[in-house]
């Protein structure tokens, strides 16, 4: 291969490159992508300018008027790949800025427009109208109709992404199951749990268990109107666990709590009505501090006097207090049963039998089922390769117009192009016999 048609094959492939990273750099702006597209685009800028550098060196008749209307082209597609995305961005603020007609909405809707549509479409007018590129495209169109296919299943799920992240989700329903997996990721990368409560947590969620009626006492604490559960006592026993808390001891409080108006708010009372005036029997819970000679997570938090230490004897006092609450007559029959059955002595079963949780966790999971905070772009990715391949499994539909007008124009985009490709392939092998 002569050095000419190296240098345009490499021009050739880094102007692809560029129209393809140039229309994904703004959908993926939030996710761990971004920067891999800005090193496509900064290398395929790279190989333009070389390319482009040695290009001019070769010397053809009547070199100086096409040299100058090539420069100039070949300066726009460098000057568009280097700063083509910040300019997009400063122009949509000063038309937001200067025209006072565009809304959030509106502003955003121009934004998508610019960025997904304008700009790579401008980037790729300009490489259609150097010299050679058309025809290289015609050339390889075998394999650019699958590298398209590819390419629209990537465009189409990152627009989709960009469509819910701006509408936290409104765009789209998601599975049940669908939701339990993705808000369970967004919990497994908290600190505060680790692979004991995997189990726990899953069985919260697929049972609601994370859909508590409750009102919020002092520190913290939330009264439940059904009991605790033993899910969220296991959880709790293994936080504190981890907390370094090896041991226990607890005692019925003095008075009891009662359920009264000045405790409930408007939102409330529809759960709370036939609970006014009950009586909730208050237990002060107190934790200590282990020794250190045996795993706190693996043994749990042990009822103090079943190990033979008292409470003073705890290895740096009482570190830690709480308050659980019990409905009328169910602590009396906890306590029998825990006179003599020991396996039921772990704090996690008191407070499963209690109807307080210690903090917040359940509203985080609330927050997590019912709200859009944890979904990835692979998510939607994985959406764009269902339906561009017509599979449609409905785990993730979609829920306003222009994601499902997206929808329709990729189903009919990917249907076509399989077509174009085999229509492809059979005439060559047709020329070929």
């Amino acid at each position: 291969m002569r050095l000419s048609d190296r240098i345009s094959s490499w021009r050739h492939v880094a102007m692809t490159a560029l129209v393809i990273a140039s229309s994904l750099e703004f959908a993926l702006a939030h996710t761990s992508y971004h920067l891999g597209v800005k090193i496509v685009k900064v290398a395929a800028a790279a190989v333009l300018a070389w390319a482009f550098y040695l290009d001019q060196r070769i010397v053809y008749a009547n070199w100086q008027m096409r040299l100058s209307r090539k420069m100039l082209l070949r300066a726009a597609l460098l000057l568009l790949a280097l700063l083509g995305f910040q300019a997009t961005e400063a122009l949509i603020a000063m038309l937001v800025r200067e025209t006072g007609r565009y809304g959030p909405d509106a502003a955003q809707e121009l934004e998508t427009a610019l960025q997904m549509t304008a700009y790579p479409l401008l980037t790729a007018a300009l490489c259609l109208g150097t010299d050679g590129y058309a025809p290289w495209l015609r050339r390889h169109s075998k394999h650019l109709t699958m590298l398209l296919y590819l390419y629209v299943w990537i465009w189409f799920g990152s627009y989709y992404y960009y469509m819910a992240d701006r509408t936290m989700g409104d765009d789209f329903v998601f599975s049940e199951q669908a939701e339990i997996q993705t808000t369970l990721r967004g919990i497994y990368a908290d600190e505060r749990y680790d692979d004991a409560d995997e189990y726990r947590l899953k069985e919260i969620l697929e049972k609601g268990q994370y859909k508590k009626d409750y009102l919020e006492l002092d520190a913290d604490a939330y009264l439940t109107l059904d009991e605790t559960g033993a899910d969220w006592g296991g959880i709790y026993e293994n936080q504190f666990a981890r907390e370094g808390y090896a041991y226990y001891t607890f005692r019925k409080a003095a008075e009891p709590l009662v359920i009264s108006t000045d405790r409930l708010d408007f939102d409330d009372l529809p759960a709370w009505r036939t609970e006014l005036g009950k009586r909730y029997t208050e237990v002060d819970v107190a934790l200590y501090k282990g020794d250190g000679t045996a795993d706190g997570t693996e043994h749990g938090v042990r009822f103090a006097e079943e190990e033979g230490d008292s409470a003073s004897a705890a290895d740096g006092g009482q570190a830690k207090t709480l308050k659980l609450y019990f409905a009328e007559g169910d602590y009396e029959r906890y306590m029998q049963i825990f006179a003599h059955a020991k396996q039921d002595r772990r704090l996690g079963d008191l407070i499963a039998a209690s109807h307080t949780l210690p903090d917040g966790k359940f509203l985080e999971l609330y927050v997590g089922m019912n709200g859009y905070t944890n979904y990835r772009v692979e998510d939607f990715w994985y959406f764009s390769a269902i339906t561009i391949t017509t599979l449609g499994f409905g785990d993730i539909t979609p829920n306003s117009g222009p994601v499902k007008v997206g929808v329709m124009i990729e189903t009919l985009l990917g249907v076509l192009l399989v077509g174009i490709y085999v229509s492809l392939v059979s005439r060559k092998k047709r020329e070929s016999d």
